[in-house]
């Protein structure tokens, strides 16, 4: 569900905040975070419709065979039924224990690697982190960090290899203008 965009343009990388799920968003591609529980913390909302839409897999990386997900660690979906976007990327935080700022600008930058390397023009992002349990971090400092990442990856890479893109950071209408001021800073 798409209610209000605000947005913030650099170069040819235009990063937004949008009110929007993952299974809704209508994007070339939708990533989302995941994160290892700090105590069997169970999914909720739209990252748990998303993972049995998925078939398990974000359940599945999250535990990451006992000893849980790492950070940047990826796992590419394509033409999964009932998800809008045609592509969607699963990406690592690490633990809720050790759940930093530099894991989300780690996500960040992937989330854009791998937009510009399949050549997609809309890319949403998902941090999953209030749908995992974990609120440790603000709302503010998610956006950040994640639009940090997006932006310096961005900048990094030959103009020869860069092309517009449009990078959504989902939030819920609730913390939209939190995460606007995260990816204005």
């Amino acid at each position: 569900m798409h209610e209000h965009t605000e947005s913030v343009a650099s170069e040819q990388l235009t990063v937004t905040v949008e009110v929007a799920s993952p299974v809704v968003h209508d994007v070339d591609l939708v990533a989302v975070g995941v994160i290892a529980p700090a105590a069997n913390e169970p999914l909720e909302g739209a990252v748990e419709k998303l993972d049995r839409l998925l078939g398990g897999a974000i359940e599945r990386m999250r535990m990451g065979g006992g000893s849980g997900v790492r950070v940047g660690e990826t796992l590419r979906i394509d033409g999964a039924p009932g998800v809008k976007a045609p592509r969607v990327l699963l990406i690592g935080l690490g633990s809720a224990r050790s759940l930093s700022t530099d894991a989300l600008t780690v996500a960040g930058r992937i989330a854009v690697q791998h937009a510009l390397d399949v050549g997609v023009r809309t890319l949403g992002f998902a941090p999953g982190l209030r749908d995992a349990g974990v609120t440790s971090l603000p709302v503010g400092d998610i956006a950040h960090a994640v639009a940090l990442g997006a932006r310096e990856y961005f900048a990094a890479r030959s103009p020869a290899t860069r092309r517009r893109l449009v990078f959504s950071i989902e939030a819920s209408a609730a913390n939209r203008d939190l995460a606007f001021e995260g990816i204005r800073r």
